[in-house]
């Protein structure tokens, strides 16, 4: 049985599991600084064969709110400590190489992540503001965010955001339907974040 070991003091911070499927795991943890936190990362293979460590460099004000790795990449979501910011800070960090880039997600809704995914194509996060579903999209070529459509004016729980393998995704939302039955809303959209379509399953 093949094992990894790292020894820490009785005061320092654990690590923490990220999960890569075939690509092996990651195991990450924030250190404190006086005016920069770093993530220490450990990249292990299937084999628990230690490929890279490194240190990404984060503000120390803002709060990590997810965290993925997938399509290649280790992706972590950050948002500032209060409400007086509302921009969010996304690192996408290459599995292979531990390389990084960090982008700026333009944000004017005031909402905490609540859901976080990510396609070949952008990053979609959700949540809520003012007890509203709200998602938006950021997508990484353009650098853009915007408000996913066929939102923010109904009321509603955010159930799922469910990624498919050509890019494009669906938002289930638990809302009353017409008839006024609590039901599923399937919001269906394209690879850029257009609305393809819009229907509630049978109750």
């Amino acid at each position: 049985v093949n094992r990894y070991e790292i020894p820490t003091a009785k005061d320092e911070r654990s690590y923490e599991i990220l999960p890569a499927k075939e690509d092996g795991i990651f195991l990450y943890r924030r250190l404190s600084g006086s005016s920069t936190d770093h993530i220490e990362m450990i990249k292990l293979d299937t084999a628990f064969k230690e490929n890279w460590r490194g240190y990404l460099p984060v503000d120390r004000r803002y709060v990590l709110m997810g965290k993925v790795a997938e399509h290649g990449k280790v992706f972590f979501l950050l948002r500032y400590q209060d409400y007086s910011k509302n921009n969010l800070e996304l690192y996408a960090i290459d599995q292979g190489n531990g390389n990084f880039l960090k982008y700026i997600i333009r944000n004017f809704i005031p909402f905490t992540p609540l859901e976080f995914h990510t396609t070949q194509h952008a990053a979609i996060i959700g949540g809520y503001y003012n007890q509203v579903p709200v998602v938006i999209y950021y997508s990484f070529l353009t650098e853009k965010t915007k408000i996913l459509p066929g939102l923010l004016n109904e009321d509603g729980e955010l159930t799922q955001v469910e990624t498919h393998t050509d890019g494009t995704f669906d938002v289930l939302i638990s809302a009353r339907n017409y008839k006024g039955q609590q039901t599923v809303w399937v919001k269906n959209y394209d690879a850029e974040g257009n609305l393809l379509a819009n229907f509630a399953l049978d109750p």
